[in-house]
């Protein structure tokens, strides 16, 4: 028993002193997601501020500088993601940014209505409120979960047998499933860029209504592409995410 509680003790001991994850910071008033510290941009990148998922089936992850703007290009079946941890509030930086781009042909030659395709964007939160077995554990150094919600934006839409009967969307949904619409599906929107802005407070109310959202942690921002199968012939590029960033 003496030894167990002495293995115990270190573990604690080597979790307290292995330093905190290193998180972008606001510089300026924002942060963006994108730059280049993005690994695979730049020689040295801050990797430990990145977290990387793909399964073997899920599509690759490709950092593309398009003429000097970092983009995220997911491939085809898609179901990555990269994300970067940052230190900042929603209250801090309750603004969200980005631009978009799909590729037409993920869109064109698709059964019927065929299945959701596009590119994604997941916001990670970590809330004010600690259960108490997490705040015990805190006094004696080990560390909770990064986050304990989150939210997921995804902009795509439907395949179809002709591109200009493909209709897009872009909507939001929480760790529970709960769908938020934030545009209604039309045509039109594949081939070509756009640029959104989002208030991440007015988005956590309408999840969390009963939580002030001004001090909730903004622990990370992920990106990557939504999993679906494709047409054989279309080029495995989903779509491009780029100029990423969290602000006031």
């Amino acid at each position: 028993m003496k030894l167990r509680l002495i293995a115990v003790a270190a573990a604690l001991l080597l979790a307290a002193c292995s330093g905190p994850t290193p998180r972008a910071v606001i510089v300026d008033g924002s942060i963006k997601i994108l730059d280049r510290g993005v690994p695979g941009i730049q020689p040295g990148a801050a990797s430990g501020e990145w977290m990387v998922v793909r399964n073997g089936t899920d599509g690759q992850l490709n950092v593309i500088n398009l003429q000097g703007s970092i983009a995220v290009r997911p491939d085809s079946p898609g179901g990555s993601w990269m994300g970067r941890r940052v230190a900042t509030t929603i209250g801090a930086t309750p603004f969200l940014r980005w631009s978009w781009y799909l590729e037409p042909q993920q869109y064109a030659g698709g059964p019927g209505e065929g299945t959701e395709r596009g590119v994604r964007i997941v916001i990670f939160f970590r809330s004010v409120e600690r259960p108490s077995v997490e705040r015990y554990a805190s006094w004696i150094g080990v560390p909770g979960p990064e986050w304990d919600r989150f939210v997921e934006f995804d902009f795509g839409g439907f395949g179809a047998q002709r591109i200009e009967d493909a209709r897009f969307a872009k909507w939001v949904s929480d760790d529970a499933g709960r769908k938020l619409m934030l545009r209604d599906p039309r045509a039109g929107q594949a081939g070509l860029w756009h640029v959104e802005a989002v208030d991440l407070t007015e988005v956590h109310k309408h999840f969390w209504p009963n939580e002030d959202p001004t001090h909730v942690q903004v622990v990370m921002v992920a990106v990557g592409g939504l999993r679906a199968a494709i047409p054989p012939e279309a080029s495995p590029a989903i779509g491009y995410i780029a100029d990423v960033s969290l602000s006031k």
